[in-house]
């Protein structure tokens, strides 16, 4: 049998004033309009169908994972949309279908610090199951870094804090086993986690899917002819739902996919900890911590330019004397400043 899991990734950054204030830090005008246009474009037409989806298919399974940044822009300024992930969570208590994915709170890269235990990284992944647990009702077992990012380092944290699964990008020649495509452990002390790599090509043609290029028939025998017996596609909200979106195409791919699904007799969907239990057989794989993997193969296009390098250098020079310092609004601003999306936006910055 061959498992096909699907897992989407929201998160909405938040935006500064270009003349901030410690008192004032955030552009919530514009958080405001940004957050109201990927409403009414990617998450409540996304949402409704995944709902509708999930209520008229009993095999379809999803994973979610949404960055406590956004949890906190919806209950602000639109709490329909977190009324629909709120929907989804009481599926997930109900079902078992709908499994929610931890991750980091800001969308950070604190996986990356030069910090060996991963305290930054550790402490939001603890906020953001908290979070998680107070909105939704959910308090996952299952974790993805923000950017699909991995290494041990990641690994050994997230296994710290208590996640079972991890969910990352691959293949990559990163990896201590290269060959290998598909699902595996990492062995950390006291502990063996899974790991779920995800598929890049079947992620891509997902993410424009219903769009007349690929029939939801095509799509599933190309998952087919895939030699993983885990076909892990992961997706973001915005990329999926926000560039795409065409309501009746869309739609109608899905609900053929689902319906495929559903009939097939040698594939399955599942979520990423009911895989993880069937791969018991898998190997140990192994990343080295100075050679990460993310959605882009390295990490380049967060921390490669000059620019970008120092600045992350800085960026977490300053970790300690804010904790140590004590000030609750000085360190929730310098997580948020910390979101991988705003050092991304730096590429080729010289200086």
């Amino acid at each position: 049998m061959k498992y096909f899991v699907l897992h989407l990734n929201a998160h909405q950054p938040r935006r500064f004033k270009k003349r901030s204030t410690l008192a004032t830090p955030y552009d919530d005008v514009l958080n405001q309009e940004a957050l109201a246009e990927d409403a009414a474009t990617v998450y409540l037409p996304a949402n409704d169908l995944l709902l509708r989806l999930l209520r008229s298919h009993d095999s379809l399974c999803i994973s979610v994972s949404i960055s406590g940044v956004l949890i906190e822009l919806a209950r602000r300024f639109q709490p329909e949309v977190l009324a629909s992930f709120q929907e989804l969570g009481r599926v997930a208590s109900d079902t078992g279908r709908v499994e929610f994915v931890g991750t980091t709170y800001y969308h950070s890269l604190a996986g990356l610090f030069r910090d060996g235990n991963r305290d930054e990284m550790k402490a939001q992944a603890d906020l953001h199951r908290e979070l998680m647990n107070e909105e939704l009702g959910v308090r996952p077992s299952a974790f993805c870094h923000a950017e699909w990012m991995y290494s041990n380092a990641i690994g050994a944290a997230a296994a710290a804090v208590g996640f079972q699964t991890v969910l990352c990008q691959g293949p990559s020649a990163n990896f201590a086993h290269a060959d290998i495509t598909t699902a595996g452990f990492a062995q950390h002390p006291g502990k063996r986690v899974g790991l779920l790599l995800r598929h890049g090509p079947v992620s891509a043609a997902l993410c424009t899917a219903g769009h007349g290029d690929v029939s939801a028939q095509a799509f599933l025998d190309d998952v087919r002819r895939q030699q993983e017996r885990v076909v892990l596609a992961g997706i973001d909200y915005e990329n999926w739902a926000g560039r795409h979106w065409d309501g009746t195409e869309t739609a109608v791919f899905w609900e053929e996919l689902a319906t495929l699904l559903e009939s097939a007799d040698d594939i399955a969907a599942a979520t990423p900890t009911s895989v993880t239990e069937k791969a018991s057989d898998s190997p140990i794989l192994t990343v080295d911590d100075h050679q990460p993997v993310s959605r882009t193969g390295g990490v380049t296009e967060w921390v490669g330019s000059p620019a970008q390098h120092e600045l992350f250098f800085r960026y977490q020079d300053l970790e300690n004397r804010l904790k140590t310092y004590g000030d609750a609004n000085l360190l929730r601003i310098w997580r948020t400043l910390g979101a991988a999306c705003h050092f991304y936006g730096m590429q080729g910055s010289e200086e």
